[in-house]
């Protein structure tokens, strides 16, 4: 034939992170909601304390901080699920 066959490999590589149970990655996932919510609840303070008022903010940290928060009890439930 006119190509070349490549050698198929017997297992195809994978990330390490899909090795972790699923509980484990839930907790992570968690984990680091809980962080964006905490930060955001932080810069959502700063943005309030703002010096000059007519200066307008480019996020809505308090959505951030909703959903954030949300995501984070979301997978910290199926993580005790799981």
């Amino acid at each position: 034939s006119w190509r070349a066959s490549l050698p198929i490999p017997a297992r195809s590589p994978t990330c390490p992170i899909m090795d972790l149970p699923t509980a484990q990655l839930l907790w992570t996932a968690a984990g680091g909601c809980f962080t964006l919510a905490a930060l955001a609840l932080l810069l959502e303070h700063r943005r309030r304390r703002r010096r000059d008022i007519d200066r307008p903010g480019l996020v809505d940290w308090n959505a951030v901080q909703l959903l954030a928060f949300t995501l984070a009890v979301l997978s910290a439930a199926l993580a005790l699920k799981a």
